[in-house]
């Protein structure tokens, strides 16, 4: 078992070696791409996570610039769209009556992001972003104030291109609560994980639309 783990490892380290040698792409140069005319990428963004030990999910849309497919700088706004968190909250009305309501959690927050792609060839894009985001969270129907909080995301993401327009995706991160939601905090304070279909539509855009108008 020693010998095939080494093995493996041995033959990661050569196809990595292999691929930096390919692709590598040095800070340096950053202040040369800063000065070239920006991209426009507009995208939605899924990622999952976890939240009071369940696996949830999250939908954003993101609006950035890239300059020459090494930084890019945008912004992404987030919600919870799937497996859904309900709880039984039990409360009284005016009456002095006490009764039962469901309540579903929920989580919004709009995020400011800086990405650095640090490897990139014909196939294969790594990058590594980092957020800074701000949000709201709450439980719906108990007339409770939702609770403001400040975030932060770092993460490692990756793609490959099966063909120039579409291919795989997916990264690791980490989530945590920077201020505020103390109530919340061992709650979403988590890992975060996104694996999927990528789709390039500037290329399909510039490719096939853009010439016919």
């Amino acid at each position: 078992m020693k010998k095939l783990v080494f093995t493996c490892c041995f033959l990661l380290f050569l196809v990595g070696k292999g691929l930096l040698a390919q692709g590598l792409q040095s800070p340096k140069d950053w202040a040369a791409s800063l000065r070239q005319a920006p991209k426009l990428n507009v995208g939605l963004d899924s990622r999952h996570s976890f939240i009071s030990s369940r696996d949830v999910s999250t939908l954003g849309l993101k609006v950035s610039l890239d300059f020459e497919n090494r930084l890019r700088f945008g912004y992404g706004v987030y919600f919870l769209f799937r497996n859904r968190i309900v709880r039984d909250f039990a409360l009284t009305d005016s009456l002095g009556n006490n009764y039962t309501v469901k309540s579903e959690l929920q989580f919004t927050y709009l995020s400011a992001f800086a990405e650095y792609v640090f490897f990139l060839n014909d196939h294969w894009e790594f990058s590594a972003p980092i957020n800074l985001g701000i949000g709201d969270v709450g439980f719906s129907n108990i007339n409770q104030e939702k609770k403001t909080v400040l975030l932060t995301e770092l993460g490692v993401m990756g793609s490959y291109k099966i063909f120039p327009f579409f291919g795989l995706g997916g990264g690791i991160g980490y989530r945590q609560i920077l201020a505020g939601g103390q109530f919340i905090r061992d709650d979403f304070n988590s890992p975060t994980y996104s694996f999927g279909l990528r789709f390039w539509v500037g290329y399909l855009y510039k490719k096939y639309i853009k010439k016919s108008l």
